[in-house]
């Protein structure tokens, strides 16, 4: 093919058409600089130095050729037309362009739908050359369909160039390319061992990082349509800067992509717009990541922290995961702002931290701590709400909130103490697993608005102290059971606040305490001491309270229940000295122990038939201010000088029996004489005992029992009447009485000698039966001395 050439004359550009063939060259003189346009057939004859080269029309590249532009023959290439202000296709690539050393000028187009430059071909910078502008300011426009490829230099190459790729190839071999404006990526692939840097922003579809790092480094991402960015296995992508407007996605599912943020740096996703994650994305140091105006999160994939030990801090966006999992491999994962976790699983040794609050649904911490410290905290009505290991040490729950679930039954939710931890008024958090206070303190509290407080429910789970000897307390909340367990293991676990037992066991070697009311139905304290100790409590009559429980304040109102059918050995203890009452009546279907005062006097104690009452640990006296029925037994114990008693201000309506018993230790024998013990007084007694059961006495001691009717302020009054009449010797084979006097040998003072009196006139501890100087010289008056002389 025939080439026509000019040269250049000054400031002259003179133009000559070719003899043949459909590409010419022109050369044009332009001071200080090297400008060339090179076709297949090499720079146009004859050229100089200082010629520059320019096309006019297209200039197109065949397929089947490969040119290699150095810098050791141009220093620089402009690829522009004559007319700066010709529109239009400057240079279409079929083939095979390799640049080398040499910066490349490009035409910059007037419009931004025509390109001045088009890859079909392969178009390879060899090293860290860039690609620039020939007017300053005015961007080029440079389209890819084949491959655009870095295969040179360890440094960076800058694309100062709009560049849209469709279907194309971008392979990095080594070094940086960046492109410093923003790019069009539609269905683009990128690889090589080096990595690509977009710093401009653009707009992408479906572009596949198959080896090479792309990092977004700035400017704004859009996306063209779903599934944006892609990545694979070998695929890293990194975002160090930048911002995302409009709906984008990163991943494709099934694959491994992996987007790594960095932290510390402005990443932000704008207002009213997301970036969803189907595939991986990680935080790999400490810091803060995220930035935005209310920008979204949404993961579908997996959210990781892989490194730092301390805290990274995901910042001012919308985090929303759906079926996703958020893993913290070390250190803290935090979220400073509400997130919406619905089916997602927390995983990993770290700790995921909720500062913020947010919206639950289907929660699985299967492997970490996931921790609510602040925020509001809300689930999703028709779903299961949070479950796995979950510290909760801030933060209040709003609305119907469940942990746990019989799917997962490990679930534990762990109380801070001494934290700000709040259930809201109208609100509750429902416990169908297990919830665990580790130390002494004030746990749960309600929203300090007007007094009002949530509701702590716990439906078949089990709320334990599982640490501290001292006292923790469940502050300002209704804590309401049903067919759970409540657990002391250690310590004292005390309700400050009304409850609500339905079907309750209390267990552990603790004890759990009750100060501020309660309502209570078919409790069973299986192995630890619940104490009532405050307020007002209803026992259902469909069952009420059993097992073992200390009374050592507060008032039953209304028909009440203790022990019942199958827990008869259910026993209520009054606690010593101490005042409790009843205000309706009390029904004693177990046992009633201790001593102390029970006030009320509109009050009534009714001991059922199979119930007992038994005043004192061992010698006691119950008061009672109000009624008292009988049923069942009232048992008493008496000791040598003292003897259980129950006093009634009002009416003692007896039809049941009574037990006296001796107490531990003592073998019944009294000292001679008479010992009275009123064992059952009241204003009034009406019916009688049922039967009397008395204990077996030493023979020659004597026991009656009778009614005695006061008049006036006078009581009636049940009394006991032992009497040992002096001489009645003892048969009890354990205390011997060898003398037949009535008196013990281990205490008689002559055990040979019968003395029922124990005379000893000289205190010397021989009685005078025994002892040879018995005559008391002390005794004679002393009459001018003559009591000496006689001894």
């Amino acid at each position: 093919m025939n080439h026509t050439t000019v040269y250049p004359l000054l400031w002259l550009s003179l133009i000559a058409m070719p003899v043949s063939g459909d590409e010419v060259c022109f050369a044009y003189w332009y001071p200080g600089n090297f400008l060339l346009l090179e076709s297949w057939f090499g720079p146009c004859p004859g050229y100089l130095p200082s010629v520059h080269y320019y096309a006019d029309g297209i200039l197109s590249i065949e397929q089947g050729h490969h040119r290699t532009i150095t810098a050791t023959n141009y220093h620089l290439l402009d690829i522009a037309p004559v007319a700066p202000q010709t529109a239009g296709l400057v240079l279409a690539n079929h083939a095979h362009l390799t640049f080398v050393g040499i910066d490349i000028e490009l035409f910059a187009a007037h419009s931004y739908d025509q390109p001045a430059h088009m890859n079909e071909g392969i178009w390879e910078i060899g090293s860290d050359n860039n690609l620039t502008t020939i007017y300053p300011g005015v961007v080029p426009y440079f389209w890819n369909s084949g491959i655009f490829r870095k295969s040179g230099g360890q440094g960076k190459t800058i694309v100062a160039a709009r560049f849209d790729d469709i279907s194309g190839r971008i392979e990095v071999g080594s070094g940086v390319l960046e492109f410093s404006y923003p790019v069009y990526f539609l269905q683009t692939t990128v690889s090589g061992a080096g990595s690509v840097r977009i710093a401009g922003g653009g707009q992408f579809q479906g572009m596949n990082a198959a080896t090479a790092n792309i990092e977004l480094a700035g400017g704004v991402y859009t996306s063209v349509s779903y599934s944006a960015l892609a990545g694979d296995f070998n695929g890293q992508m990194l975002w160090t800067g930048g911002e995302f407007s409009g709906g984008n996605w990163f991943g494709v599912p099934g694959r491994d992509d992996v987007l790594t943020l960095a932290v510390n740096r402005p990443l932000r996703i704008a207002a009213d717009s997301y970036l969803a994650n189907v595939a991986t994305a990680r935080v790999i140091a400490d810091g803060l990541v995220f930035e935005g105006s209310n920008g979204e999160f949404y993961n579908e994939g997996v959210f990781s922290k892989e490194g730092g030990s301390g805290v990274t801090q995901v910042g001012d966006i919308k985090f929303r995961d759906r079926n996703g999992s958020i893993e913290a491999q070390s250190g803290v994962l935090e979220f400073a702002h509400p997130v919406e976790l619905y089916g997602t699983r927390i995983l990993g040794p770290g700790q995921v931290r909720i500062a913020g609050g947010g919206n639950f649904g289907l929660i699985n911490a299967e492997s970490t701590n996931l921790e609510l410290t602040g925020g509001a905290y809300t689930m999703y009505s028709s779903d299961g709400g949070l479950a796995g290991q979950v510290l909760w040490s801030g933060g209040q729950f709003v609305g119907s909130s469940y942990f746990g679930a019989t799917s997962q039954p490990d679930s534990v939710l762990t109380l801070a103490v001494g934290g700000n931890l709040r259930i809201a008024a109208d609100s509750y958090l429902a416990n169908l697993s297990t919830t665990q206070v580790l130390a002494d303190g004030l746990v749960l509290e309600g929203d300090g608005t007007n007094g009002s407080r949530g509701t702590f429910y716990q439906w078949g789970g089990l709320f334990r102290k599982a640490g501290g000897d001292g006292v923790t307390r469940i502050g300002e909340v209704t804590f309401s059971d049903q067919y759970g367990s409540i657990e002391a293991q250690s310590g004292v676990l005390e309700f400050t606040n009304p409850v609500e037992f339905y079907a309750t066991r209390i267990m552990g070697p603790g004890r759990v305490r009750i100060s501020g009311g309660g309502y209570f139905t078919m409790i069973n304290t299986a192995s630890t001491n619940l104490e009532l100790a405050g307020g007002a409590y209803t026992a259902n009559p469909s069952g009420g309270l059993a097992g073992q429980v200390l009374w050592s304040g507060g008032e039953f109102v209304g028909a009440n229940y203790f022990g019942s059918i199958g827990h008869n050995d259910s026993v209520l203890t009054l606690a010593s000295n101490q005042t409790t009452a009843i205000s309706g009546w009390l029904s004693i279907e177990g046992g009633l122990r201790g001593q102390g005062t029970i006030s009320g006097a509109e009050g009534a104690l009714y001991i059922a038939q199979q119930g007992e009452l038994s005043p004192g640990d061992s010698i006691g006296r119950i008061e009672l201010e109000g009624s008292y029925y009988q049923a069942g037994s009232l048992i008493v114990d008496i000791a040598p000088d003292r003897a259980d008693q129950v006093q009634v201000r009002r009416t003692a309506d007896l039809a049941g029996p009574l037990i006296i018993r001796l107490t531990d230790g003592f073998n019944g024998v009294f000292s001679v004489g008479t010992h009275t013990f009123d064992l059952l007084v009241a204003a009034t007694i009406q019916g009688d005992f049922t039967s009397t059961r008395l204990p077996a006495l030493p023979t020659g001691i004597n026991a009656r029992l009778e009614l005695l009717r006061g008049s006036g302020s006078t009581p009636d009054r049940y009394r006991l009447t032992v009497v040992r009449n002096p001489g009645t010797p003892i048969d009890d084979p354990n205390n011997p009485d060898d003398d037949s006097d009535g008196v013990a040998d281990v205490v008689d003072n002559c055990p040979l000698a019968a003395n029922p009196d124990q005379a000893d006139d000289d205190h010397d501890g021989i009685g005078n039966a025994c002892d040879s100087d018995w005559f008391c010289w002390a005794c004679l008056p002393d009459r001018g001395g003559w009591r000496a002389i006689l001894r």
